[in-house]
């Protein structure tokens, strides 16, 4: 199973992907997610997902 990631920093945005896709269907598994960039690289060096979905512009840090 591939280990997402998600950041993104709208909470209804990021709630939305985390909820309305069916992530085990596609052999996913959301591991965390945050809500400006410096959290999500502090997580994904962490948690090495397989997958990152980033919001290019997000506070602190962007997404690129």
């Amino acid at each position: 199973m591939y280990k997402v990631f998600i950041a993104e920093d709208e909470a209804l945005i990021r709630k939305g992907l985390i909820y309305s896709i069916k992530w085990d269907e596609l052999n996913c598994n959301v591991v965390a997610e945050a809500g400006d960039g410096k959290e999500g690289v502090e997580k994904i060096r962490e948690l090495r997902p397989d997958i990152v979905i980033a919001d290019i512009n997000m506070p602190i840090l962007n997404g690129i």
